[in-house]
C-alpha cells in the first residue's frame, strides 16, 4: 500500500513536472509569436534605422562636408536613430539584423530619406504611440530629411 501511494505521488510529480515544461514551452512560444508580429508591425522602423545608420557612415567618410550639411545631417540622423530605436523598445521589438532596403543602387543619403519617409508615415499612422516616443522621433525624422536633402542638393553642384 505504501509502495502505491509512492508511486502515485511519484507519477503526480512527474506529470507536474512535465506540466510545468510545457507551459513554459507555450509561454516562450507565445514571447516568440508576439516578437515575431512586432517584428513584422514595425519593419519601416527598423528599415530606417537601418539605412539611416549606413548614411550616417557614409557621411562620416565622405571627402566633402556637403556644403557644411554634413554635421547637422549626422547630428540629426543619430537622434532619429535613437529615438526609432527607444520606440522600437517600447513596442517589444527585438534588435537584430534587418534585410536591408531592397534598393542598393540608390544613394546611401537618399534611401536614408526614403525610408525616414516611410518611418514617419508609420508612426503617423500607428495607433501605438510608442511610449511618447512617436512625437519626438517625427520632428526628428523631418529634421533629418530636410538636413540629408540639404546635403544631396549640394552634392548636385
Amino acid at each position: 500500500m505504501k509502495s502505491k501511494a509512492v508511486m502515485a505521488v511519484a507519477a503526480g510529480c512527474a506529470f507536474l513536472a512535465g506540466s510545468v515544461g510545457m507551459a513554459a514551452d507555450m509561454r516562450k512560444a507565445g514571447i516568440e509569436k508576439a516578437e515575431k508580429q512586432a517584428v513584422e508591425e514595425h519593419l519601416q522602423l527598423q528599415h530606417a534605422v537601418f539605412e539611416v545608420e549606413h548614411a550616417v557612415s557614409f557621411m562620416e567618410h565622405a571627402s566633402h562636408d556637403f556644403g557644411g550639411h554634413r554635421e547637422s545631417a549626422v547630428v540629426m540622423c543619430k537622434a532619429t536613430v535613437e529615438q526609432l530605436r527607444e520606440a522600437l523598445r517600447w513596442a517589444h521589438v527585438p534588435e537584430g539584423k534587418v534585410p536591408p532596403w531592397e534598393h542598393p543602387e540608390v544613394h546611401p543619403m537618399r534611401r536614408a530619406m526614403l525610408v525616414l519617409e516611410e518611418a514617419k508615415q508609420h508612426l503617423e499612422h500607428a495607433e501605438n504611440h510608442f511610449g511618447g516616443h512617436r512625437e519626438c522621433a517625427l520632428l526628428l525624422c523631418d529634421g533629418a530629411i530636410t538636413q540629408l536633402r540639404e546635403a544631396l542638393e549640394f552634392e548636385k553642384r
